[in-house]
């Protein structure tokens, strides 16, 4: 009995360590959504506008995700990605080179689905959502 104990008391030790293991390496090497260019990300790049970050970290966002963006049989181009900023759509991604890096707290892509769900129709590109850290508030940078 003294035997079986000790057994179960060594496999729960071990089962303890690995789990923390695992937790320690999934924490030092952080996932990151392909969608979404997070605070850190802007803040560690090497340009000076928002439309250098999304060129240089994530320059599919400029895309249409899912929606065609070469000639079809039909003869029509896909759809543009959209562009909003605080909420307010901007006329095109060239607007992104005037807002500095500096002031961008995140760059998200929207799918058409959601962009078409939260602004109405007309986002078959999906969207291209800059939070700057002023619309942010202050509490959200920490």
């Amino acid at each position: 009995m003294r035997l079986m104990r000790c057994r179960i008391v060594a496999a729960l030790g071990i089962g303890v360590s690995l789990a923390a293991g695992c937790a320690t390496s999934r924490s030092e090497t952080p996932s990151t959504d392909p969608d979404v260019i997070t605070f850190d990300q802007i803040a560690r790049s090497r340009v000076t506008n928002a439309y250098d970050v999304i060129a240089t970290l994530r320059p599919r966002l400029f895309t249409a995700h899912g929606a065609p963006t070469t000639r079809q049989t039909t003869g029509r181009r896909g759809s543009p990605v959209a562009v909003y900023v605080d909420n307010v759509k901007v006329a095109s991604v060239e607007e992104l080179k005037g807002l500095l890096k500096g002031d961008v707290r995140e760059i998200r892509y929207l799918s058409p689905r959601v962009a078409t769900d939260r602004w109405g129709p007309n986002h078959a590109g999906g969207v291209i959502y800059v939070t700057t850290l002023q619309a942010a508030g202050p509490d959200t940078t920490d």
